[in-house]
């Protein structure tokens, strides 16, 4: 029985955290509507402002606090659970007259799907290979300016940024566990509290990420820090990321509430930096917090910041309602596709790549966009824009 509708709008909230003129449609609306009418446990549903859809896939950018101890519904998670996006500083120096030699390396090491995917449940242990993942994921060679602190001068640095999730195969097998959850009776917090079996995914995503950076990185000839890691079929090397923004994932501030960040994170979980991903032809922008002292190796060093509206932070500009055509695009962008695969290697082709028709026109830190970061608490004028080099893409 569906609600009144009185009751669904009072748990939801389309305005706080946007303004009159990016306020959600009828269609985001309704699909919120179902969100809250499907499951009594939801306390409450906002909308951020890089709120939108795709189809057979959950509501992008809201946040949704849950109470923890109802009985767990599994469809709100029918998602890439646990993707993020990681930044890995280049040691030494690049020449990207080089690159160009290099590109058919990261065709052949970097997969957007696993040729071996790894499994939900006891993935070390067994033979996998990393994939980027498919939901307008990517990984890169970016460059920007920053000031060296001892020189004070502005200095040209690289950096390996990988925002991923894993293989669709893998995917399916989580939605299935959580399936058996939701049969079993199971409550939010037993399904993700202190729960080993979400907690080793969770790693294994963390982990894929980290494999994807390392690859892309040797495929390039970038030097990146690294590690091996010893416990997967065979051992494997993994880079060591400066700072990761987590997205599409949970937190318990209390033993009685669980929210969820939909293309959004936590700020008060951030360390150095919050990177919220663009079209891969501009780049992602690193959002610095309040200067931190303790972390003088950083290139950036930025503290956590808070916000009343549950700390969130959204961590992509969001996608375009209605695709724009890759013609139009590509003769406002003045490049060729020639010179477009030089800097971006697709396994799909160009011409209906969501990845670049849903996220142009590009998206800008408009007046607008800026009234949405101070309502979320962010302040600071540290806001740092990459630009890329070359990228990997579907």
């Amino acid at each position: 029985m569906d609600l009144p509708a009185d009751t669904w709008e009072i748990k939801a909230d389309f305005d706080t955290l946007t303004t009159d003129t990016s306020s959600p449609d009828h269609v985001y609306r309704e699909m919120v509507r179902g969100i809250i009418e499907s499951d009594q446990a939801v306390k409450r549903v906002v909308a951020l402002p890089n709120w939108g859809y795709s189809w057979m896939q959950v509501p992008h950018g809201m946040v949704v606090e849950i109470d923890a101890n109802s009985k767990f519904k599994a469809d709100l998670f029918f998602t890439d659970m646990w993707s993020g996006t990681a930044l890995c500083p280049v040691e030494t120096k690049l020449n990207e007259a080089d690159l160009l030699g290099r590109l058919p390396n990261v065709h052949r090491n970097v997969k957007v799907s696993a040729i071996n995917p790894p499994r939900f449940k006891d993935s070390d242990g067994q033979f996998w290979t990393p994939s980027i993942g498919v939901h307008h994921n990517y990984v890169g060679l970016y460059t920007t300016d920053r000031e060296n602190p001892r020189t004070h001068m502005a200095e040209k640095i690289y950096m390996v940024i990988a925002s991923t999730s894993i293989d669709e195969k893998t995917y399916e097998e989580m939605e299935q566990y959580f399936i058996e959850c939701e049969k079993s009776g199971m409550t939010y917090k037993e399904v993700f509290y202190n729960n080993a079996l979400t907690e080793q995914f969770r790693a294994l995503i963390m982990r894929n990420r980290r494999r994807i950076a390392y690859d892309f990185a040797q495929s390039i000839g970038a030097e990146i820090r690294f590690r091996k890691y010893s416990k997967t079929t065979p051992p494997c090397n993994i880079a060591h990321y400066q700072f990761e923004t987590e997205s599409n994932y949970v937190h318990f501030p209390n033993a009685t509430t669980m929210i969820f960040y939909r293309n959004a994170t936590n700020t008060a979980q951030t360390k150095d930096g919050l990177i919220v991903t663009r079209s891969p032809l501009q780049g992602p922008i690193v959002y610095v917090g309040p200067r931190n002292n303790e972390n003088s190796r950083s290139i950036f060093s930025g503290a956590m910041w808070t916000n009343p509206h549950y700390n969130v932070f959204p961590t992509t500009m969001g996608l375009r309602l209605t695709p724009t055509s890759f013609d139009t695009m590509i003769r406002k962008i003045g490049l060729s596709k020639k010179e477009l695969a030089q800097r971006l290697l697709t396994d799909s082709g160009f011409d209906n790549n969501e990845m670049l028709t849903r996220t142009f026109p590009y998206f800008e830190r408009s007046t607008e966009w800026k009234i949405h970061e101070e309502t979320m608490g962010y302040s600071m004028t540290s806001v740092i824009g990459c630009r890329p080099v070359c990228v990997k893409i579907l």
